[in-house]
């Protein structure tokens, strides 16, 4: 059976598919060379307080039957950017678009970006691939309810006609099915003249 897994510096999960033959209440050992054995009620397992950059054995077993093993890597210990360092202020009030973009555009595949406890009041945001973001207890990010606060706009088709929209306003009318090279909701026809108003 295949095991999967998901591991950062210190944690990982590990996670299976149920067996075919596994009956009701079945309870899995999950063994850690090193580190004992969990006993489970579901198919996935998780352990905490790991170190950063090392190998672990794991294996699964269901009443004496193993059921898989596989021996994972944990990541390194990221850097650590917390958005205050690029002028983020969480008052609730500050508008920390340009702050947080910065702090997102500076985050690298061994990187991490903090945001603290407060409320961070931001526009629309582009994250990309390798980034890991942690919100600390009591934080928020709080978006504007100003449209001009999401731009750019971006190309979009509605009824056949293109036109450039704000990404977050597509979102929030749940457009999120892309099409070709263009945001648009599939509709009904008769969807579309109450629809329509919602919009304009």
């Amino acid at each position: 059976m295949e095991l999967y897994f998901w591991a950062s510096d210190t944690e990982l999960t590990l996670w299976w598919e149920q067996p075919e033959h596994a009956p009701a209440g079945a309870v899995y050992d999950v063994n850690m060379e090193g580190r004992g054995v969990q006993h489970v009620h579901r198919t996935h397992c998780t352990f905490e307080d790991l170190c950063p950059e090392t190998e672990y054995a794991l294996s699964v077993s269901m009443g004496g039957e193993e059921l898989g093993r596989v021996r994972i890597t944990t990541g390194k210990t990221p850097r650590i950017l917390n958005v205050l360092d690029f002028g983020a202020v969480g008052d609730g009030k500050t508008l920390n678009t340009l702050s947080l973009q910065a702090a997102f555009d500076a985050c690298g595949p061994d990187e991490e970006i903090v945001i603290p406890s407060g409320v961070f009041l931001t526009g629309g945001l582009r994250l990309h691939s390798d980034m890991r973001v942690y919100l600390e207890e009591g934080a928020v990010l709080q978006g504007t309810e100003k449209p001009e606060d999401y731009l750019p706009k971006i190309w979009s088709r509605f009824e056949g006609v293109e036109q450039e929209w704000q990404f977050e306003l597509l979102k929030k009318l749940h457009c999120d099915y892309i099409q070709g090279y263009l945001f648009s909701k599939p509709l009904p026809s008769e969807a579309v003249e109450t629809f329509k108003p919602k919009i304009l």
